[in-house]
């Protein structure tokens, strides 16, 4: 699970950077905090002071001329100064870092679907493009997105972005790319997880986050043979696994025939047609057609789109080799559940053993019905022990949040939620309740 792993960082981010002291950006880049979360922090110290300049504009009376020339440029110079001043105080220091955690790991997993609810939080359909834009700057470790959405906007002249067009276009982008990496390429574009997230040295990944990354993005053979290795990987043996071929699938032997059958012969080979290959299809003149053919491999996607805006394409981080990928078969079921809590049976298969049979006549109340669609059916029986010890005994806390995940449409969003409202009733994630909550809600997305 990607919960599990944010608490994980983050709690040893802290015990690296404790909240004893400011932090500005300086210090943050000296110190060897994890690029992308620096990064994070940064864009968040950007945002405060813009409100700082807004909130110093919002003060403004008609007695002073603002508008002059000297004072317009002694205001640029101040708010230069207090730009190279930025920096997290100590009571602030643990929930920025934290923040910058809940957002980052995920979206070094599962970048599209991250980026979609973060972009887009608390239901919002319609932005303006420069929100959208904003949002996305958060990012960096995958800079083909920032560049394909900017040039899609760009191209399309757009002054909104609503939700619909937006989070397609991130998954397009994102089933393109597995024909545009080697496995060296997906080493050195995975170099940011293994920065951030990885333990040990040489850093070691979990296998469970590697395979849910090459999954999002429709790598799905790859994403079980990690299933199947189970085992954290270091960039190394990720690289043996991504080169591995692909195992031959076993025969089936020939069913015995019974006692007594006629042998029927075998009818004749049927001819063989022979068929023109095709050419190769043009690449899209569009990033909305992003899925709809493969480009030439010599040029990594995003850079074929950042042309065709106008901008200066920079060095792709990653080698462009296209390959066949092999046919997807159905996923296997993971065993990271399983492992989670010693081998037992996890708690969230524990709340959905199917309940005991109803009086007849009697109906379940709405609240029942939300448990069981959001929780799953047998979650009614822990309603008690969820409100107490993660809803600081409030109900219509609990319901709230049940109402807010019933329409969550991927984990990393319900993720989101329920880390909001964990971190608002205070409650430590690894406790038994808030760890059985959290993988019965993930059971619906898996």
């Amino acid at each position: 699970m990607v919960l599990p792993t944010v608490q994980k960082v983050a709690e040893r981010l802290l015990r690296r950077f404790p909240a004893d002291r400011a932090y500005t950006l300086a210090a943050l880049s000296d110190a060897g905090l994890p690029a992308p979360v620096a990064h994070f922090i940064a864009q968040t110290l950007q945002r405060r002071l813009e409100a700082e300049a807004q909130a110093l504009a919002d003060a403004r009376t008609r007695w002073f001329d603002y508008a002059a020339a000297d004072l317009q440029a002694a205001q640029e110079r101040y708010f230069e100064t207090l730009a190279e001043h930025a920096q997290v105080p100590p009571e602030e220091w643990d929930r920025t870092l934290r923040q910058a955690v809940e957002q980052v790991v995920p979206f070094l997993v599962q970048p599209a679907r991250t980026l979609g609810a973060f972009v887009f939080p608390e239901g919002r359909d319609v932005l303006p493009a420069a929100v959208v834009l904003r949002r996305m700057d958060y990012f960096n470790a995958y800079p083909y997105l920032n560049e394909v959405v900017v040039a899609y906007v760009q191209r399309k002249g757009l002054q909104e972005v609503d939700r619909a067009t937006f989070v397609p276009l991130l998954h397009r982008i994102e089933h393109r790319t597995p024909q545009e990496y080697s496995a060296e390429g997906w080493v050195r574009l995975l170099e940011p997880l293994f920065s951030t997230v990885g333990e040990g040295t040489p850093p070691h990944v979990g296998a469970d986050l590697l395979a849910r990354f090459f999954s999002d993005k429709g790598a799905r053979a790859l994403a079980e043979r990690l299933q199947v290795h189970g085992q954290p990987l270091t960039a190394e043996a990720l690289r043996r696994v991504v080169e591995a071929p692909a195992p031959a699938p076993e025969p089936v032997p020939p069913a015995a025939e019974p006692e007594g059958a006629v042998a029927v012969p075998a009818p004749p080979p049927a001819p063989v047609a022979t068929i023109p290959a095709p050419s190769a299809p043009a690449p899209p003149a569009d990033p909305e057609q992003a899925g709809a053919s493969a480009p030439p491999a010599a040029v990594p996607l995003w850079q074929q789109f950042q042309r065709g805006a106008g901008r200066p394409a920079p060095v792709s981080a990653a080698a462009p080799a296209p390959a066949a990928r092999p046919a997807p078969a159905p996923p296997p079921t993971s065993p990271v559940q399983r492992a989670r809590h010693g081998g037992g049976q996890p708690l969230w298969q524990r709340f959905r053993q199917p309940e005991p049979a109803g009086e007849p006549g009697m109906e379940p109340d709405t609240l029942d019905r939300l448990e069981a669609e959001v929780l799953g059916a047998a979650a009614r029986r822990q309603r008690r022990v969820f409100v107490r010890q993660l809803f600081s005994g409030s109900e219509d806390a609990y319901r709230a949040l049940l109402e807010r995940l019933r329409p969550a449409r991927s984990w990393a969003e319900a993720s989101h939620l329920i880390a909001e409202a964990f971190r608002q009733h205070q409650v430590n994630i690894y406790q038994e309740a808030a760890v059985a909550f959290t993988d019965a809600a993930e059971a619906r997305f898996a």
